[in-house]
């Protein structure tokens, strides 16, 4: 993946391509870092690619995709108050711009981070707001990973909520 990204922004380069196709090249280089476990090197990159898109606008689909790159990374490397940050930004802007998939998908990374932390109930009420966005657009299986793990944590707990859990499960994977 790294060859990749170097030959596209090789590519980009004679092309004389503008920001937005540099910043691409390098989200690939980060993604390239990201699959070989080199956290450091990926959150670096995808800082850079963010900073390069802001400079096209603030606040852009782009500028969102960028930011959960990072906090996807910052969750991995173990620097959850620094993804819960950029989680909680990338979705504000995925509103501001009405980014509906993204909503989606961010409230879902959100809801997972709280899980990851054993935020149960801050877990439950995201997931509880992913599942009707995801619906919306049409990626049910946006919540389901989420729904799938309150399953299992209710059943650890022997929640009361177990039923209405098992009830949102059915709805995402059908």
């Amino acid at each position: 993946m790294l060859a990749c990204a170097d030959r596209a922004e090789a590519h980009w380069c004679e092309a004389q391509s503008g920001a937005r196709e540099g910043g691409l090249a390098i989200r690939l280089r980060g993604l390239g870092h990201r699959s070989a476990k080199d956290y450091a090197a990926a959150i670096a990159a995808f800082r850079e690619a963010v900073e390069l898109w802001r400079t096209l606008e603030q606040e852009s689909e782009d500028v969102a995709i960028g930011l959960n790159d990072l906090a996807g990374i910052e969750r991995l490397s173990g620097d959850l108050d620094r993804a819960e940050r950029d989680y909680r930004e990338v979705l504000r802007i995925a509103r501001d711009v009405d980014y509906r998939e993204g909503i989606a998908i961010y409230t879902g990374n959100l809801g997972g981070l709280a899980l990851h932390r054993k935020e149960w109930s801050a877990g439950e009420v995201l997931a509880r707001q992913a599942l009707p966005l995801s619906e919306k657009i049409g990626r049910q299986e946006l919540a389901l990973p989420h729904a799938r793990r309150a399953v299992e944590i209710y059943t650890r707990l022997g929640s009361p909520d177990l039923v209405v859990a098992c009830e949102i499960l059915a709805q995402c994977e059908s």
